[in-house]
């Protein structure tokens, strides 16, 4: 019976090829992983995850102005952003930068 190196060879370092070769690796499989670019994969890098992550910072607008309606004093002056930080950058939120008038 041939030897090899590797139990499992996953192509693709994004979540599903990371978990599992993290899975198999748990029971003692010799694991290697394939990847062109970054380990993440699409959804980390250029999906999902950003994508969150500007749809949640827009909505702390709203909140500010909810907040004066609570009681909270200080908050009606609104941070404002523009785009240009997060589409200039490879990863945006790598880096925080200030927001504000």
């Amino acid at each position: 019976m041939p030897r090899y190196d590797f139990d499992m060879i996953t192509i693709g370092a994004g979540s599903g090829g990371v978990a599992s070769s993290r899975r198999a690796g748990s029971y003692g499989a010799r694991v290697a992983i394939v990847e062109e670019s970054r380990i993440g994969g699409t959804c980390v890098l250029r999906g999902c995850v950003p994508k969150k992550l500007l749809v949640y910072g827009a909505q702390f607008a709203d909140a500010f102005e909810d907040a004066a309606g609570f009681g909270c004093i200080g908050v009606s002056t609104l941070p404002r952003m523009t785009g240009s930080p997060f589409i200039s950058s490879p990863l945006p939120w790598s880096r925080p930068r200030p927001c504000g008038p």
